[in-house]
Order: structure tokens, then sequence, then C-alpha cells
């Protein structure tokens, strides 16, 4: 397995060069993005993101133009309150103008319910495919790890806590993933209040299965 990085924070730096630990650059036009002892899920340290209506918090990683990255991740967003039916992209590749969403993960209320779900585009870039939506309990750490890859058709999969919740398909044989973000990754034009977590973020380039 190629690991292409492997962000713990445990250095207590949010980012840094050379980067040991931490994301190789962040993207904030509102609201925070830290690195504390509060947001840890193991070791020491972990990253606390708050978020603010209409702006974007996140880190992003850069890798080499990929047909195949698999990521994994730790979240908890016990401190977080979302309106009813609202979302936010909890990952995506990044792109300064928020277009060319080659794929993204998502969070989204319904009731007393927190749900997952995944989308990909094709080669458009687009026409999207979504996943159905997969609940998870709100006041506990939990851990996603998804593959996406290019392909006819290519694929991604989403895992919770280790278990296949869906693959999803599309034709998108020309997109190449290149700079992978995790935070607030999408501008969203209602209030969410409050702060989450997320932690020991890893990922490769092989489709090796990464697990807990």
């Amino acid at each position: 397995m190629t690991t292409l990085f492997n962000t713990t924070f445990e250095d207590n730096h949010l980012y840094q060069y050379p980067v040991t630990s931490g994301f190789h650059a962040v993207y904030v036009d509102g609201g925070t993005i830290e690195v504390n002892t509060a947001s840890k899920n193991g070791g020491n340290y972990g990253c606390e993101i708050t978020p603010m209506q209409n702006y974007k918090a996140c880190g992003i990683q850069y890798t080499e133009p990929l047909t195949k990255f698999r990521q994994r991740f730790y979240f908890n967003i016990n401190g977080l309150t979302l309106s009813d039916t609202r979302s936010f992209y909890l990952a995506r590749n990044h792109h300064f103008d928020a277009s060319r969403i080659l794929y993204h993960i998502g969070i989204n209320r319904n009731g007393s319910d927190y749900r997952l779900w995944v989308g990909m585009s094709d080669n458009t870039e687009t026409i999207y495919t979504n996943s159905g939506y997969h609940i998870f309990t709100k006041s506990a750490w939990h851990y996603i790890e998804t593959y996406w890859q290019s392909g006819s058709p290519g694929s991604f999969a989403l895992y919770l806590d280790g278990s296949l919740k869906e693959t999803i398909y599309a034709t998108n044989n020309n997109c190449r993933v290149i700079y992978p973000a995790l935070g607030i990754t999408y501008y969203h034009n209602y209030a969410i209040s409050g702060s989450f977590y997320i932690d020991d973020w890893t990922a490769n380039d092989t489709g090796d299965s990464i697990g807990a």
C-alpha cells in the first residue's frame, strides 16, 4: 500500500513545511479551523472546525493526479447543530471556485436523524450520481472510509465504521483527483451552529483497505 498522507495532527500544528502530520494547506474564508486537545480521537491532538454561513474552512492535501483514491478519517459532530433538512459537504476534491466536484461526502439532518451520503460526477462534471442516506449516531466518534475510482464506469464506495454501506457508479474515466479536502468544503447559505471534530485522515492510491 502506498500511503499518500497521514494527517494525525500529533505535532500540534494545523499545517507546516515540511509537512509531517498536518494539512498541506488550508482554505479558510470564514469560520475557524484549529488543532487542540479537545478534538482528539486518539493520541493527543485533533482538529476542531467551527462553520460560518456562506464560507468554507477546510484542510487540503496535494497529490499527483489520481485514478484511484482511498481515504479514511474519523469525525464527531456532537457539538454541531444542523437545521432540519439541511446538509453540508464534509469532504470533496478541492477547487477554489467550488466547481469540478469529482466526489463529495455529505452530512444531512432529517428530523432527529443525522445521515451520511456520497456523490460522484461523470466526465462532464455536471451530472452527479448520489447514494442513499445512511444514519449514524451523532454523539459518538465514527470513521468513514471511501474508495473513489475513475473508469467506464468508475465507482465510489462508502464504508461507515468498517461496514460497506453503498457503492455508486458513473462513467468518469477522464477524471483525476488532485486536491482532496476535509472540513467545511463547500459554501452553505444557511446557519450551522457549534463545531465538530475530525482526526486521523489518511489515504492511499492503491485501493487497499485502510480500516480503523
